[in-house]
Order: C-alpha cells, then structure tokens, then sequence
C-alpha cells in the first residue's frame, strides 16, 4: 500500500512536469498532455496510479525519452496514440 503523502508528492512532480499540446486535426478543438521536459510526443509506459477527478479518469505515465512523469487523461489515450503514429 502506498502512504498518502508519498503518493502526493508523486502526483504534484507528475503534475509539474505535464503541458497541454492543441490538437487541431479533429473537427473540434481537443487538448493532450504531454511531457513538459520533451514537449512532444513520445512512446510511454503507463504506470499503476490512477485518480478520478469530477469525470475525468487520470493515470501518471512514464516518458519514455527522458524518464520523468506526467499525467494524462484516460479519455484522450487514443488521440495521444494517433499522434504518436503520425509524428
């Protein structure tokens, strides 16, 4: 089990270390998260901490590229995806 405070601090470095990225190739406006330290789009592994905020399902992920984490939203997993595919 991990104590509260560890998982905290966790979430406050995975969310220090996340930036929002506009993606305008669908007919609407959407938003993802990627790696602040890359600022692109990379290959990442997802870890097993998750959180529910309001309807929002949210997992911290691991960057692949320079091994920090950052936290993306559930929903937008396939449009990150399809970005990665078409980099």
């Amino acid at each position: 089990m991990i104590k509260k405070f560890e998982s905290y601090s966790l979430w406050d470095k995975a969310y220090s270390n996340t930036e929002k990225l506009k993606v305008d190739s669908t007919p609407y406006i959407s938003y993802v998260n990627i790696c602040k330290s890359c600022n692109e789009v990379t290959e990442i592994e997802s870890t097993r901490e998750r959180q529910i905020i309001g309807n929002s399902h949210q997992v911290i992920v691991l960057c692949k590229e320079c091994n920090e984490n950052f936290v993306m939203d559930e929903d937008k997993r396939s449009t990150y995806e399809y970005l990665l595919k078409n980099k």
